[in-house]
């Protein structure tokens, strides 16, 4: 409903759909089933600019629902093609704007809908980066223990900020794994949009949480979560650590699991893996970022 808005108002607020829209005498029978068929056509071709550019096929991977609904008007408004200039800018702004969480304020969201609204293409890209929410920006790349921007940490602290299945670098996570041809740790199957997959904990959740300390709330961290098939996480469900050393050092490095051997899942042990696999998170992420840049600017 929010991107049918959008779409036919110009205009993210949804209480006022009535006065910019439905009470026109525009709002036609006819128009509205043209607009509701657009707004199906437009999910599909968000959905497939995040499965071309950021390997995220599974949009409850993608956080940021306003983010989105900002993208599909920008494809709407501006109808642009694929691999053309604006498609490769919205690109790297989208990404960022999801990691910086960008549009968790509505102000943000209004300002960025106005900029799509009211700009010509080739001033888009600047504008839409030069308003971005730098200061929650600065503060996820500094504090987040991935630091994005500086070497990651040696070892992580009890408080230092964890990041759960609902933080928006969760989907960017997933991309990553797919875009890297990773295979599930048992059967083989690809991580990719056919494959029934599931999230998986690395170090079991239930031995994480029966460790004392501040070590157990660390038990879901997006450092400990993967992604194999469902056969898979049936059957490795609840398992001792050591079933990891029967998964081939491929697979893991494809995962962004450090290539070593872990045994026993002791809390010290817990605390050195989540820093390595960030420290991977973090390379990883920093390249992708960095290729998206690059092809923004090919101007």
């Amino acid at each position: 409903m929010s991107m049918f808005t959008v779409i036919s108002t110009g205009y993210p607020e949804l209480n006022r759909l009535e006065d910019r829209f439905i009470s026109h005498s525009s709002a036609t029978k006819e128009k509205i089933i043209e607009l509701i068929e657009t707004t199906r056509s437009i999910f599909n071709q968000v959905a497939d600019f995040c499965d071309r550019h950021y390997s995220i096929d599974r949009m409850r991977f993608f956080r940021s629902e306003r983010s989105l609904i900002a993208l599909g008007y920008a494809i709407y408004k501006h109808n642009f093609e694929h691999e053309s200039t604006l498609d490769r800018q919205l690109a790297h702004w989208l990404y960022i704007a999801a990691l910086a969480n960008q549009h968790n304020d509505m102000n943000r969201l209004k300002r960025d809908i106005n900029t799509l609204r009211h700009t010509k293409a080739e001033a888009i890209y600047g504008k839409l980066i030069g308003s971005l929410n730098n200061g929650h920006l600065n503060w996820l790349l500094k504090y987040n223990g991935i630091k994005l921007k500086s070497k990651p940490k040696e070892e992580l602290g009890d408080h230092d900020v964890k990041h759960s299945p609902n933080s928006h670098l969760f989907g960017c996570v997933y991309g990553l794994i797919r875009s890297k041809t990773a295979l599930s740790f048992k059967d083989g199957t690809v991580i990719d949009g056919q494959a029934k997959l599931e999230v998986h904990h690395i170090y079991p959740r239930s031995t994480i949480r029966e460790m004392s300390g501040e070590i157990n709330r660390w038990h879901s961290d997006i450092a400990n979560l993967t992604f194999i098939t469902s056969k898979d996480n049936n059957e490795i469900s609840n398992s001792h650590m050591a079933y990891l050393n029967g998964v081939s050092e491929d697979i893991k490095e494809s995962h962004l699991i450090p290539r070593k051997q872990y045994g026993e899942a002791t809390p010290s042990n817990y605390k050195v893996f989540l820093t390595e696999r960030r420290s991977l998170i973090h390379t990883a992420l920093t390249r992708m970022i960095e290729n998206l840049e690059a092809k923004a600017a090919l101007i």
